[in-house]
């Protein structure tokens, strides 16, 4: 495994783990940084059609397609406190020729299928005990996977960073 990275992305998530392997798609030389997922997670990602196409594209949809459940309506429901409420509606998928709007699965599953895909896609991930604040402009966690090469990419993906668009 190579000491060089052009990226390091903070935060080892679902949008972690997928922006680091979008950038190694790409090409991209990349270490990922972050905390063990919890195991024990028990909430869903909603994935529609973008990030089923995005999961495919990356090769991790097939890992994840036998355990998320698609989702073939969509009810938007008024709940706020007014006196005279919009009414419900309801959406089915086949009202626009699909089988499914997206597909929602467990936060388990998908970083389970998104780690395993990394491993097999050369991206080197170092997991912290305790965690990341905040990548910022420098990851403090640099020398603990290797050094960077100057003026590199450094996503973040820790829920406090925007993410740059990538090469597609």
């Amino acid at each position: 495994q190579s000491d060089q990275f052009q990226a390091i992305v903070a935060g080892a998530g679902p949008a972690g783990l997928a922006s680091a392997l979008a950038l190694a798609h790409c090409g991209v030389p990349t270490a990922l940084i972050g905390p063990l997922s919890d195991p024990n997670d028990g909430r869903t990602a909603a994935l529609f059609q973008g990030s089923v196409a995005f999961l495919k594209h990356i090769g991790g949809w097939d890992r994840i397609a036998s355990v998320a459940e698609p989702m073939t309506a969509i009810r938007l429901i008024d709940d706020t406190p007014r006196l005279i409420r919009a009414p419900e509606v309801m959406f089915e998928a086949a009202e626009i020729g699909l089988e499914a709007f997206g597909h929602n699965i467990e936060n388990r599953h998908l970083i389970a299928a998104l780690d395993q895909r990394a491993a097999q896609g050369g991206i080197v991930v170092h997991h912290e005990e305790n965690g990341l604040a905040h990548a910022g402009p420098s990851v403090p966690s640099a020398s603990a996977i290797g050094s960077m090469t100057r003026n590199s990419v450094r996503p973040g993906c820790d829920s406090t960073s925007i993410v740059p668009s990538l090469c597609w």
